[in-house]
């Protein structure tokens, strides 16, 4: 929470300085060659799937525990898939895209 509250709080100071403009364009390239890069690294090494998958490797031995945990999951995912593609083709016809171009953001 202190790491949080800390980049915030530096944000919003920097944001006021007059050099904001080159500590951003500074920043920015850190940021995105480092920092982002180690952040997703570092929450991909915590991320554990097994309870979710290793059960398919019994799939005739699973608990009714596991099947409703696999189905929770992919009803997840399921959700989170369709509103990407309906919020990003919602976005691209708002913004003028003709049909198969808006189908075609929404899926990229």
């Amino acid at each position: 929470m202190a790491a949080i509250t800390g980049s915030y709080t530096a944000g919003v100071l920097i944001s006021r300085h007059p050099l904001k403009e080159m500590v951003t364009d500074k920043l920015h390239t850190l940021a995105y060659s480092l920092f982002v890069p180690v952040f997703f690294i570092g929450i991909g090494m915590q991320a554990n799937a097994r309870p979710i998958f290793a059960p398919l490797l019994h799939i005739g031995a699973m608990t009714r525990d596991q099947w409703l945990l696999l189905l929770f999951t992919l009803a997840i995912v399921a959700l989170a898939i369709a509103a990407k593609v309906l919020g990003c083709l919602a976005g691209a016809r708002l913004t003028g895209f003709p049909g198969t171009r808006a189908i075609r953001w929404a899926w990229g």
